[in-house]
């Protein structure tokens, strides 16, 4: 089955091109096509505030895009206009696209969510957890094993134990990200083509409350970005380096495994266990070999 038969159209997916609501449960192997806005299951939400969750769906199709925001699951966040700074992202929790599918776009591709372009300064909770990606990926820029693009990132983004193929294209596994409200920057840092700055440091007096206001530690007032309609609040900010060192417990390829201390999320060739004193111990998945090798040899120790 082809959606989007001849390509020309925005805003389409296998199961809803613009949708608010809940889609859940579903799996489609489809072939998708369009220009902006294209996903596998939904093509983009229908506004800024209202919920939009999916849940536990499947792609094993072929999404083919000529424009941006392409991805996976779903093409993009609400992108009728920047009207909506503050706007309510989308939750997408235990999706998978499979080995069977393709995802091709020219910007902000992911292999969930191919982007959120207007949320500068997120105020509302949301989930994005427990994805995978084990497709394939192409795009010309912005292109992410799980997200292409985010606008901006802070302590209401719950984005954690995303999984994506090693090789399907991808290098990282979120592609690009505008805006990073966290406190492990001392100051106004711009860094890879990323602006971090910590609305903990906020000054909350200004009357432009279109431009971020921050101080930095030796007290100096510092002027950050200007988002027209944003009104930033204090206090937002992560306690974390998202992009950073703390990147894969956000989202990870299967190469990668998460630190020990990480446990809860679980890491791939280890297996916490807790043994008779109660104490977290690592139990090493070690190869069939090595461990026949070890019981040969005890063997031969117990026989002499």
């Amino acid at each position: 089955m082809t959606i989007g038969y001849d390509g020309t159209q925005s805003e389409i997916g296998s199961i809803a091109g613009r949708m608010q609501g809940t889609v859940e449960n579903c799996v489609s192997y489809a072939t998708v096509k369009g220009v902006n806005y294209v996903g596998g299951i939904i093509g983009t939400r229908d506004n800024a505030m209202g919920i939009c969750t999916v849940n536990n769906c499947t792609f094993g199709g072929t999404v083919e895009a000529t424009g941006s925001y392409v991805g996976g699951i779903m093409g993009g966040g609400y992108g009728v206009n920047s009207s909506a700074p503050n706007g309510i992202r989308t939750t997408v929790t235990d999706c998978k696209v499979t080995d069977t599918a393709s995802v091709t776009g020219q910007e902000n591709v992911g292999g969930i969510l191919g982007g959120d372009g207007f949320v500068a300064q997120a105020w509302n909770g949301y989930s994005f957890k427990n994805n995978t990606f084990l497709g394939k990926i192409k795009g010309e820029s912005n292109v992410g094993g799980i997200i292409g693009y985010y606008r901006s990132l802070n302590k209401f983004d719950n984005i954690s134990n995303n999984i994506y193929a090693a090789d399907c294209g991808a290098t990282k596994g979120i592609a690009a990200v505008q805006y990073v409200d966290t406190n492990q920057f001392a100051n106004l840092t711009e860094k890879d083509g990323t602006t971090y700055f910590n609305t903990s440091k906020m000054e909350i007096n200004m009357r432009d409350t279109n431009t971020l206001y921050l101080y930095a530690n030796d007290g100096t007032l510092m002027k950050g970005p200007t988002v027209r309609g944003c009104d930033w609040k204090a206090d937002h900010n992560r306690t974390d380096d998202p992009l950073g060192k703390d990147a894969v417990k956000l989202c990870r390829s299967t190469n990668e495994s998460l630190l020990p201390d990480d446990n809860g999320a679980g890491t791939p060739g280890n297996t916490p266990a807790t043994g008779d004193t109660g104490v977290l111990v690592w139990v090493i998945a070690l190869p069939v070999t090595i461990l026949a090798a070890a019981f040969v040899l005890k063997r031969k120790e117990r026989e002499a």
